[in-house]
């Protein structure tokens, strides 16, 4: 499957043309909170899956039901739709960036419908449980938030890292 692979031209891209004196400010600084945002959230969510999801194959383990997927059961593809519409928004396609998450959203759609059908046939009724307790995409009750601190150091590790990035380019 190329699940992860969709955002990656988007990726080449942002590297190639960002330019801050051609940016908007407040296009710049949507862009990278919204890419930071999903590189959190994508982090937060590998803390809890684990490696299962460098593969390329539908496959399932285990049922993960900790972290962001006690709120959406595809955290990992948000991350992505977050990440890649902030880049359009860094590198100045902004009007792109709305047409460019929804095309992701249709793409990911396709994926999340075969992974479910993998999901309920492996785990029947723990999948069917899971399902009625967490959407497909979104869904935040402030009564289950959890402590995020060792969350929270992933999503430092990769501003960092970021941050390493942009400074090699200067």
């Amino acid at each position: 499957m190329l699940d992860g692979w969709i955002p990656l031209p988007l990726y080449a891209l942002a590297a190639t043309r960002f330019d801050p004196e051609r940016a908007s400010g407040v296009a710049l600084a949507m862009g990278l909170a919204l890419a930071c945002a999903g590189l959190g959230l994508r982090g937060w969510a590998r803390v809890h899956i684990g490696r299962s999801s460098d593969t390329r194959r539908l496959h399932a383990r285990k049922l993960v039901r900790s972290g962001p997927y006690a709120w959406t059961r595809n955290p990992l593809y948000l991350g992505n739709v977050a990440i890649a519409s902030g880049l359009a928004l860094v590198v100045g396609l902004g009007p792109c960036a709305a047409p460019f998450a929804f095309a992701l959203f249709l793409h990911y759609r396709r994926v999340v419908l075969a992974e479910e059908a993998m999901l309920a046939t492996r785990f029947g009724a723990a999948y069917q449980e899971f399902r009625a307790s967490a959407p497909r995409w979104w869904r935040i009750e402030r009564s289950s938030l959890p402590d995020l601190a060792r969350e929270w150091r992933v999503v430092a590790l990769a501003a960092g890292v970021a941050a390493a990035a942009l400074a090699l380019r200067s």
